[in-house]
């Protein structure tokens, strides 16, 4: 299944032609680390089957995916995959039942993807939706030692819509957030010029609080990958 070249996808790419072996992501949970050329292929992999899923044949065309994935090489893949050209709503798996429920039922997603380290909250996210959404589990990614480098497609404007994230809620319900890719591109230019090259590029980029932001990926992963390919620790 073809990636769209986006900024991000094509310096991904030429990462993993300059050197196959160069790591994309650094899993600490799994002790594993992973390639660029892996990553790439994986996202691929899970596009094709998201795609197959809904019945569509190459185009999310901006559809919500929403996704239960712990912080990990898991969750970049499968953000990866549904980012190529869909909208990504994040939702985060460590809260109430009922706080899932008003965000997925205010995203509106067209599919979740469930990680088995929350497949125990599935049975009441299918009973409390309010709508037919299908559901579809994430078996978990493991190193792969013989990748192979998935096919590009042209890239599509970039003003689409990227991500969908949500507040906390402290104070009232979660409030959603759109960005399009070319609010993500802009965020990590604008920080690849600030940091210059200040950091080693062996430094790795530590990106895993204990509840994301839309900050947390253009603001810190992006940058590396865009501009130095360097190693995400997640």
């Amino acid at each position: 299944m073809p990636i769209p070249s986006l900024p991000l996808f094509a310096a991904a790419e030429q990462h993993a032609r300059q050197n196959p072996e160069k790591i994309a992501v650094i899993d600490t949970t799994k002790q594993q680390s992973f390639t660029f050329v892996q990553l790439l292929a994986d996202a691929a992999a899970l596009r094709k089957r998201i795609l197959e899923q809904l019945a569509l044949t190459g185009d999310l065309e901006e559809r919500r995916i929403a996704f239960l994935v712990p912080n990990g090489y898991d969750y970049v893949a499968t953000q990866w995959a549904v980012g190529g050209r869909g909208v990504y709503a994040f939702h985060f798996a460590q809260v109430p039942v009922k706080e899932l429920l008003y965000t997925v039922g205010d995203s509106d997603p067209s599919l979740i993807i469930v990680h088995p380290e929350f497949e125990k909250i599935g049975p009441s996210l299918r009973e409390g939706c309010t709508t037919d959404i299908p559901f579809i589990g994430l078996e978990p990614f493991s190193r792969n030692e013989a990748p192979t480098l998935p096919s590009f497609s042209p890239p599509f404007a970039l003003t689409r819509r990227a991500l969908m994230i949500y507040t906390s809620g402290t104070t009232s319900n979660p409030k959603g957030c759109v960005t399009t890719h070319e609010n993500i591109t802009f965020q990590a230019s604008c920080l690849v010029k600030a940091w210059g090259h200040s950091l080693r590029p062996s430094d790795p980029c530590a990106a895993a609080p204990p509840r994301p932001r839309d900050h947390q990926w253009p603001g810190c992963q992006f940058p590396e990958w865009y501009h130095r390919g360097d190693a995400s620790e997640v």
